[in-house]
């Protein structure tokens, strides 16, 4: 087993690896799945115990809690005892994760994507899973050793190093294919943190919380987006609103409930952008795409809106209809409706949280489409992108 550190244990990195080492060997490194760990509130980090020395991951677990909790469920079972950074590649990146060393190694399981639009390899020293295709994900990760964009969107981010990014660098460079016999150097084991003020380290300061204002900055480079897409910018509906604006364009029958909600949970301000497919272009297969941020003071005020089901009253009393069975686990809602040139529609929207900010997109799309693919996947997956390829420093506070 691996061992997991609380607040009576303020130590090192290196005296935390220290004495986790020599590691046990786990009891299995074969597993149906992950099992659930992650606790709510948590700020997880992780100690990777290497030859070259200790490198300290801040984790995204209120990003990427799916990817977050396998790592943190397999580290704790031990599996990474005892292993090695099998592919290391000069200016580019360490793997580590395979106990066969030869990279094709894995849990027994493996388990979906978590893409954000606004976490891209952008610089060294981030984490993220390794894989042989689109959900194929299971033990393997690496860690960046500098900005690498041709891997954005397919390989989900879920950490940064905090600390001892030059150990990472230091490791000895090792490519399995043409070293089958070699091994690389040793990962000891991962140790997990529940609470970074027990760590002996300098963490980096959190940025601040985006504004409402370098929001609607950073939203006003869509500009040429839209105009390379087709769309056009909808100036009537997009822009910045209060939170009386917010209640005031909800149904009647739940303004007094939602203003609530929204004011018990420190919502500070809304931006959203839409974009009208404003020609009709029939094979677009939509009329419009919406990307409405609602930033609270708290990550734990969006999840709680997010989750205290005053959003299933809102779309209720707005003529949606809850999707109970989707293929993403998003909180989505759906309507009929009309397109713009007067065939079947579906408007669709999903909720996602970023954070602090709570995330809702929609589309309007033709029946055709939507019964030929999840919706939900296509708005939170695919559309989302778009937008959110623009907020990278916005959203860089929810690291």
């Amino acid at each position: 087993m691996s061992a997991t550190v609380f607040a009576q244990d303020a130590q090192t990195p290196e005296a935390l690896c220290e004495a986790a080492t020599p590691a046990e060997e786990p009891a299995t490194r074969e597993y149906a799945q992950p099992e659930d760990v992650l606790e709510d509130g948590v700020d997880y980090l992780a100690v990777i115990c290497t030859e070259a020395g200790p490198i300290t991951v801040d984790l995204y677990e209120d990003l990427t809690p799916l990817t977050v909790n396998n790592f943190v469920f397999l580290a704790q079972e031990g599996y990474y005892n005892n292993t090695t950074f099998h592919r290391v590649m000069e200016g580019f990146m360490a793997q580590a994760g395979d106990p066969t060393g030869t990279g094709a190694g894995g849990p027994g399981y493996q388990f979906a994507d978590e893409f954000l639009g606004f976490l891209t390899f952008d610089r060294a020293g981030l984490l993220a899973m390794a894989n042989a295709g689109a959900g194929t994900n299971g033990s393997q990760f690496f860690i960046t050793y500098d900005a690498t964009d041709w891997l954005n969107y397919a390989h989900t981010i879920f950490g940064d190093v905090v600390d001892g990014l030059d150990n990472a660098e230091a490791l000895t460079l090792r490519d399995p294919q043409a070293e089958p016999e070699g091994e690389g150097d040793a990962l000891d084991t991962v140790i997990i943190v529940t609470d970074p003020a027990t760590l002996d380290i300098e963490l980096p300061e959190s940025a601040a919380p985006a504004t409402v204002e370098e929001m609607e900055e950073a939203m006003s480079l869509l500009g040429d987006a839209e105009a390379q897409l087709g769309l056009t910018y909808d100036t009537e509906v997009s822009g910045s609103l209060t939170a009386e604006d917010v209640v005031a364009a909800a149904p009647e029958s739940v303004q007094e409930d939602y203003s609530a909600a929204l004011e018990e949970n420190g919502f500070n301000f809304r931006h959203l952008v839409k974009l009208n497919n404003s020609e009709c272009v029939a094979d677009y297969g939509f009329d419009f795409v919406q990307y409405t941020t609602d930033a609270f003071e708290t990550a734990e005020g969006a999840s709680a809106v997010l989750n205290s089901g005053i959003l299933d009253e809102v779309n209720t009393a707005d003529g949606f209809e809850k999707v109970e069975d989707n293929t993403s686990g998003l909180l989505q809602f759906s309507r009929a409706a009309t397109d713009c040139s007067g065939a079947d529609a579906v408007d669709t929207r999903v909720y996602l949280q970023r954070g602090r900010y709570l995330v809702r997109m929609d589309s309007s799309f033709i029946a055709e489409l939507a019964e030929q693919y999840p919706l939900d996947r296509i708005l939170g997956e695919q559309f989302i992108q778009l937008f959110e390829s623009f907020l990278v420093d916005v959203y860089s506070s929810e690291r």
